[in-house]
């Protein structure tokens, strides 16, 4: 089976007092620079080559590294990266084994952009003139303004079956990968009020990237955002390791949604790896079928197969599922895989009978229940524009201010990881990959900069780590 290596990059949205003088960038770099990262390591940014095509391999100019500034951040004592993308503080998990270590470390990059946000809050109370208003970080993707950022999922492959997805002709991508990140919004969307893009209105919906998906593939993640990305930068020997980069996914609070979202994924992949026949889904219109199924949240949608059979989101994950039953039951699938496996299926049977069974634990579903609840409560509708505060709030990542941390609070949400689990992500590496190499490493050695496959320590020496490892985000 596969390595399970996986990570998560999240664009965080980022409101604050003073924007109508300053830009994003500019808030963005400043919220940045004040935050007090001991232990940080610079980034080596010259080490990347994020404009390599899978389907051509050949690098784009127009996507080529910048000149390093601050804004390429640095590399975490916990094997984490954090720095600024397109106006938004982004963190980059540390390469992880399973999705329960992937929720752990999406958790703790919440709990430590939190901490700077209220260090920086701290310093403007004290009066400090080179800082703005008040800030507040949110994990979301829209701003309901018209304007996307993403969160952007990474998986490690073995060099072959990459190739076989990105050849030209091969039907793996149609068939398989493309059906399967479609109607995948139903566990893994974190809903959202209303529509962008000028696109027809609706009252909610399931996915918040949905409305910005506007092309099948491509190389680019910030226009004519595609469902598959075409990013070929393994961070990694290519002739063994290659990173499939998932884009169209929503960035999560609920800690069952992140774990559905890596653990399905994994589960597809690690089948495909082991050459499992998959049934055919090749969707007629995939675009239109993702944003058929995410403005449907009763999931009852159907979208049309090229065979002319018409298809729910449920439908098309439950063929997976099923197949990836019988597939769990071979000898050597970790115990782990199989939990997330009954999982999955679970979840999909409860959508089936009624989706609001789980509004403890899906993000989308969780958000829904209580905006129905608010409103019935008030005797509004879904137009009464408080909605979509509330809706952005609950995206908030301080404790004080956020709507889902106050659903978790009250026993509202169920969750994966302890917290205990979660601030000692924030501190090192969890076991098992070599971003806990790179961790040890950064606390027993002066190092000056730093990158996912290797460390400069001050004396000039570069220390690499070892592949087998695998993978790793940003």
């Amino acid at each position: 089976m596969v390595s399970s290596i996986c990570g998560l990059e999240t664009e965080y949205g980022l409101s604050c007092g003073g924007l109508t003088e300053i830009s994003q960038l500019e808030a963005a770099l400043d919220f940045f620079a004040s935050c007090k990262l001991p232990g940080a390591v610079p980034w080596d940014l010259s080490r990347e080559s994020p404009g390599m095509d899978a389907r051509d391999n050949r690098a784009e100019a127009s996507v080529a590294p910048s000149p390093s500034s601050l804004a390429d951040g640095f590399m975490l004592p916990n094997g984490a990266r954090f720095y600024v993308d397109h106006g938004h503080p982004e963190y980059c998990t540390p390469e992880c084994r399973t999705p329960a270590d992937l929720v752990a470390s999406d958790v703790s990059g919440e709990l430590l952009l939190d901490r700077c946000r209220a260090e920086y809050s701290q310093g403007r109370d004290a009066g400090r003139p080179d800082q703005l208003g008040a800030l507040s970080l949110f994990k979301n993707n829209s701003d309901h303004k018209g304007n996307a950022y993403g969160c952007h999922e990474n998986y490690l492959l073995t060099g072959g079956l990459y190739e076989e997805l990105f050849r030209h002709g091969s039907k793996l991508l149609p068939s398989c990968l493309v059906p399967f990140l479609v109607s995948r919004i139903v566990i893994c969307g974190s809903g959202k009020v209303g529509t962008e893009c000028g696109l027809p209105a609706v009252d909610y919906q399931i996915s918040q990237r949905a409305d910005f998906i506007e092309t099948l593939i491509g190389l680019q993640t910030t226009w004519r955002r595609p469902l598959i990305n075409t990013r070929d930068e393994p961070h990694a020997d290519r002739s063994k390791h290659r990173r499939l980069h998932v884009i169209p996914g929503d960035s999560n609070m609920a800690e069952w949604s992140t774990y559905l979202k890596a653990g399905c994924t994994l589960a597809l992949l690690a089948m495909l790896e082991d050459g499992v026949a998959l049934p055919d889904q090749t969707l007629f219109d995939p675009i239109t079928a993702l944003r058929t199924f995410s403005r449907d949240p009763a999931c009852r949608a159907e979208a049309e197969l090229q065979t002319g059979i018409r298809r729910r989101a449920i439908d098309i994950q439950s063929e997976i599922a099923d197949c990836a039953e019988s597939w769990a039951g071979r000898p050597g699938i970790p115990e782990w895989m199989r939990e997330v496996v009954r999982n999955w299926s679970a979840v999909l049977d409860a959508l089936r009978r009624d989706p609001m069974e789980l509004r403890d634990r899906l993000d989308w579903v969780i958000k829904l229940h209580f905006l129905q609840e608010w409103r019935r409560k008030r005797g509004v509708g879904w137009d009464d524009p408080r909605l979509t505060e509330l809706e952005i709030r609950y995206h908030d990542i301080s404790p004080q201010s956020s709507v889902y941390h106050l659903l978790r609070r009250t026993g509202r949400v169920r969750r994966i990881v302890a917290d205990e689990t979660v601030v000692q992500a924030a501190i090192t590496a969890l076991p098992g990959t070599r971003a806990r190499l790179r961790s040890d490493t950064m606390r027993d050695q002066k190092a000056i900069s730093a990158t996912w496959s290797c460390i400069t320590t001050a004396e000039g020496k570069t220390l690499s780590f070892p592949e087998e490892y695998g993978l790793c985000d940003g």
